[in-house]
């Protein structure tokens, strides 16, 4: 299908997206979606993105040091995620897991490889790599939950859309 249109009338037409390559930061997807009382399905994430010319779909996750948690990377790399984990530091008793340096150098790296941007975050950190993907021909698209995103993400990406709109797509 090259159209995907959900029930609140957002589009994205896959052909126009051309090859396209997703980085979910992890910590700041899970805090938008708690806002709305919600989870990320995570298969049926993939299987929307499935729907592109998915390039890779990378998942920035920090690790924990337990059973379940390496199970469910385990599980995430099954279906089709790329894992980006690090271990948690603990910084003035805050625990700490930041992925933006790692994003920023993986959609850099793999420029040539993809002609969209999707990314999961609404952190404004962002914003300089969205300006300068945006200046080297490439289209980005941001999805993150409408009060957990900035303005400055909003104004310099390709495109926005709200989380919140696609919870038949990809929540539960």
């Amino acid at each position: 299908m090259s159209i995907n249109q959900n029930n609140y009338g957002y589009i994205l037409n896959w052909q126009h997206l051309g090859r396209v390559f997703v980085s979910i930061d992890v910590a700041n997807l899970e805090k938008g979606v708690q806002r709305l009382q919600r989870k990320v399905d995570f298969k049926r994430l993939i299987k929307f993105f499935k729907q592109s010319s998915l390039v890779e779909i990378r998942f920035y996750s920090p690790s924990f040091s337990t059973k379940a948690h390496g199970d469910f990377l385990a599980f995430m790399r099954r279906v089709g995620y790329h894992i980006v984990s690090k271990p948690i530091k603990i910084i003035e008793g805050k625990k700490k897991a930041n992925f933006d340096v790692e994003i920023a150098v993986d959609a850099t790296k793999h420029l040539p490889h993809y002609d969209t941007l999707i990314l999961f975050s609404g952190d404004s950190d962002f914003d300089y790599l969205v300006k300068e993907l945006r200046s080297a021909g490439k289209k980005v698209i941001v999805f993150a939950v409408k009060n957990n995103i900035s303005k400055e993400l909003i104004l310099s990406s390709t495109r926005y859309f709200d989380i919140k709109k696609f919870q038949k797509e990809f929540l539960k």
